[in-house]
């Protein structure tokens, strides 16, 4: 009897343990494969700036979202290394918040992970960042103060020249400034800046290497009236591949503007070779692709009830291009055929003969009238 029950328990543990087997099989081979969407990427900040992180997880073949119950983790690298770990749950819109407020410049590097589950594969971000810079900032000194400003963009791509003007308050004539620049490695390079003929200061450089912050100083010695003062700005500079390439569609109902309409079906019918077909049902009236190949796309939009659109756009690297797509109702007044009767038309010479025949008669018959009365 023993021996028995011995027996019934090993053959009960092979079943349940092959049960097991076949079961974890099936979720792992049944799971989709997803990714991860940042919609408002930040590129560069400043310290002391807020920053907010937005990620969405989509369905990798469909691009369509996913709204999960699990936690979703970023890891942050600051400048000096050491790191900041956040969990995040979804929203009721099924957004995954990131909040973070710089404190050093820097190139700041971020991942955000998401473990999967037993129907969504587990999914990571790659070369995510912002670079944060430092707020910037005018020296004074003991005699009346020379107001130095610089003006150029806040960022730059490497290898694009960068247009550097100067201004000074009040303007000393003749004046000659010093430009440093500072690159993201430390190498200066130091400029005498004379003013042009209309007393404008003017300088271009271009910016190599990789993305860094770079720092541009304008110095004036000063002279008996003023003291000397300078003035610092920070430039950022990023690679051409740093910048989300991206297009938003809001799909509008035609007839009033409003409101947007969901469960349209967007889908790239041509798009440039290299680049894979594009595809997307919007949820609340829009949708955006990012990480786009640059090239022309034709998208078809498409919703049982409404009249078919198609939209060519050429991308351009680095575009954030924002595009509303008008969709008519089928039957509408605009979409149907009139019934109104139509009214006729005549040509011009018609009209003019008929005028000039009417007068005619007008006339002999007043001159007939008038030889009756005067014989």
């Amino acid at each position: 009897m023993k021996k028995a029950t011995a027996y019934a328990l090993i053959i009960l543990f092979a079943y349940s343990f092959t049960c097991t087997c076949l079961v974890s099989q099936k979720i792992v081979s049944s799971s989709t494969a997803t990714k991860i969407q940042i919609s408002n990427q930040v590129n560069i900040t400043y310290t002391g700036s807020k920053v907010i992180i937005n990620a969405t997880i989509l369905q990798k073949d469909t691009s369509s979202r996913i709204k999960v119950d699990e936690a979703v983790k970023i890891t942050i690298t600051k400048p000096d290394g050491s790191q900041i770990t956040m969990e995040s749950k979804p929203n009721q819109h099924g957004d995954y918040l990131f909040e973070v407020t710089p404190t050093i410049d820097g190139l700041w590097k971020y991942v955000i992970d998401y473990k999967g589950d037993s129907t969504y594969s587990p999914s990571s971000t790659v070369d995510a960042g912002f670079l944060v810079l430092p707020q910037s900032g005018t020296t004074t000194g003991s005699l009346p103060q020379v107001k130095l400003e610089l003006r150029f963009p806040s960022f730059a791509i490497a290898g694009v020249p960068v247009n550097v003007t100067a201004t000074m308050d009040p303007l000393i004539p003749g004046a000659v400034l010093k430009l440093t620049i500072t690159d993201h490695n430390g190498t200066i390079k130091t400029v005498d800046w004379h003013p042009n003929l209309l007393g404008q200061y003017l300088y271009t450089f271009t910016p190599k290497g990789q993305r860094g912050g770079w720092t541009l100083k304008v110095e004036w010695d000063g002279n008996a009236a003023y003291a000397k003062s300078e003035c610092v700005r920070y430039l950022g500079v990023f690679n051409h591949g740093d910048f989300d390439t991206s297009v938003e569609f809001k799909v509008i109902e035609k007839i009033n503007a409003a409101p947007y309409i969901g469960g349209v079906t967007i889908k790239s019918d041509a798009y440039p070779s290299g680049s894979e077909p594009l595809s997307a049902v919007t949820g609340g009236g829009g949708y955006t692709f990012h990480s786009m190949t640059p090239g022309q796309y034709t998208f078809s939009f498409t919703k049982p009830g409404y009249v078919n659109v198609t939209d060519t756009v050429t991308v351009k690297e680095g575009d954030q291009q924002h595009r509303n797509i008008f969709l008519e109702k089928v039957g509408s007044s605009s979409t149907s055929t009139s019934t109104l009767p139509k009214i006729p038309s005549y040509p011009y010479e018609t009209i003019l003969l008929g005028l000039l025949t009417g007068f005619t008669i007008i006339y002999l018959r007043l001159r007939a009238q008038f030889t009756y009365e005067n014989p």
